[in-house]
């Protein structure tokens, strides 16, 4: 039972750092073009147009925290804090959308019971934010110090920016 367990556990940990590998340096790319990220990571291998600098610092990001992390319940718990985090501000996105006018003249109720799925999601991923933090308080801190590191950077380059110099 638990060598089977830990085969499909394996196997589910491959097939997400498949995921990431394959979508985060186009994403990492297309941040770039947008002046979010860095000029550097937006250049591509001139034969090949492999997404070779994204791939490496990617790598090396995933690499430095599991080094750091040390353990694989500290790397579980890291992620889920991160996800729920991440997961729960994406769905928050709904209810700046919702308030957009839409294209056609529909009535606000009917946009608004659509917000019933978004809001027990969010209350899902609060809930393991705060589980998370309750168990693992020190995964938690790290999680915190790195979206917070995030939106240092984030600024800084909006400000960058915004300011006309070139990124």
């Amino acid at each position: 039972g638990l060598r089977v367990t830990g085969i499909i556990i394996a196997i589910s940990v491959i097939g997400f750092l498949n995921s990431g590998l394959l979508t985060t340096p186009p994403i990492m790319i297309a941040m770039a073009e947008d002046g979010m990220l860095p000029r550097f990571f937006s250049r591509q291998a001139h034969g090949d147009r492999s997404l070779r600098r994204s791939l490496i610092v990617y790598t090396i990001l995933i690499m430095v925290t599991l080094i750091g992390l040390k353990t694989f319940k500290s790397l579980i718990t890291y992620v889920m804090f991160t996800d729920s985090i991440s997961l729960a501000f994406g769905a928050a996105c709904v209810f700046i959308l919702v308030r957009r006018p839409p294209a056609q003249k529909e009535p606000l109720a009917p946009r608004l019971l659509w917000l019933i799925a978004p809001l027990i999601f969010i209350g899902i991923m609060v809930f393991v934010t705060v589980n998370v933090i309750r168990t693992e308080p020190t995964n938690a801190a790290i999680g915190t110090a790195v979206f917070v590191a995030g939106l240092f950077v984030y600024y800084l380059r909006i400000g960058i920016t915004k300011k006309g110099q070139k990124v």
